[in-house]
């Protein structure tokens, strides 16, 4: 029996590159390895660095708190459709509010979706 521990990397994401040189980040998500979104790209680049983050608790991020309360979690597009505003900065608000650890990731293998954070309801 061969036994293989492979320890957890901390520079993150990694890529694989084709042929034609394009690069795709996979993640571990349980037993499977699926691509990374734009959003969890993000977090792992920015997760390396200082945790201290911090942001300006605006409208948009207002809007995000009133549809968490009413869906038990929420995707990018749908944060974006309900606030009103562009994908882009949707995407970078919930990037954000992951590092600052008021919400949490949940990546899939089509769309990954943002909960509260339970660090964050405790308090």
């Amino acid at each position: 029996m061969l036994v293989l521990t492979i320890h957890r990397s901390i520079d993150k994401p990694h890529y694989v590159v084709d042929d034609t040189g394009n690069r795709q980040a996979y993640i571990r998500v349980d037993d499977k390895s699926i691509q990374a979104s734009r959003e969890m790209k993000e977090i792992m680049r920015r997760g390396r660095g200082e945790r201290d983050i911090r942001f300006q608790y605006g409208d948009k991020e207002q809007k995000l708190m009133k549809l968490l309360d009413e869906k038990e979690s929420v995707t990018v597009d749908l944060f974006a459709t309900f606030a009103g505003i562009p994908r882009k900065i949707a995407s970078n608000t919930l990037v954000v509010m992951v590092l600052a650890r008021i919400l949490e990731v949940h990546p899939q293998e089509m769309i990954d979706k943002f909960t509260m954070s339970m660090a964050y309801q405790s308090n």
